[in-house]
C-alpha cells in the first residue's frame, strides 16, 4: 500500500471516495449537508483544496484508490481568552468500502500525523458524528478521546 500526496489527476478518484462520506453525511444529518451530489462541483472544490498550502490530502493506492484523508494546518491568533496555538484540523478521511478494516484508515491516519510531526504541530483536531459509531471507535482506538461536546436543539 503506497501513500502519497493527491495532485489534480486524482480529482475522479477524490469524488468517487467522497461521495461515500457525503451520503453518510446526509444519512447522519439530512438538514446540514446536501444530497444533490455534484461531481462537477466537487472536483472544483478539491481542486481549490489541493492549491492551498495550508491543505495536505493524501490517497492511498494499491492499484486503485483506496482511501484520502483531508487535512489543514490552522493558525489562531492569540486573544485575551487563548494563547496562539497551531492544529491540524482532519476534515475527511474516506476509506472505499472494499478496503475498510484493513488498516488503511490506520495508515493515512499514521500518515497525516507524521506530516503534522514534520511541521511542528503537535494536536490533530477532528469531529465526527456522535451517531457514527464506526468512525468514532475507529478513533478512539487510534488514541483520539473527546475534549469538547457540540450541542444543538431544534427550534
Amino acid at each position: 500500500m503506497m501513500i502519497r500526496g493527491a495532485t489534480t489527476d486524482d480529482l475522479e478518484s477524490l469524488v468517487s471516495l467522497n461521495e461515500e462520506v457525503q451520503r453518510l453525511h446526509v444519512r447522519i444529518e439530512p438538514t446540514l449537508f446536501r444530497s444533490d451530489f455534484d461531481a462537477v462541483e466537487i472536483a472544483a472544490f478539491f481542486e481549490g483544496v489541493l492549491s492551498d498550502p495550508n491543505s495536505i490530502v493524501l490517497l492511498t493506492e494499491q492499484g486503485s484508490m483506496l482511501g484520502y484523508i483531508w487535512t489543514e494546518h490552522q493558525r489562531r491568533l492569540a486573544t485575551p481568552f487563548s494563547p496562539k496555538r497551531e492544529r491540524i484540523y482532519l476534515h475527511h478521511i474516506s476509506i472505499a468500502e472494499a478496503a475498510r478494516r484493513k488498516g488503511v484508515g490506520s495508515a493515512l491516519l499514521k500518515a497525516a500525523e507524521r506530516e503534522a510531526a514534520q511541521v511542528g504541530v503537535s494536536r490533530i483536531v477532528l469531529e465526527a458524528w456522535a451517531s457514527n459509531h464506526s468512525a468514532v471507535e475507529f478513533f478512539t482506538e487510534a488514541g483520539y478521546s473527546a475534549f469538547n461536546l457540540v450541542m444543538a436543539r431544534n427550534l
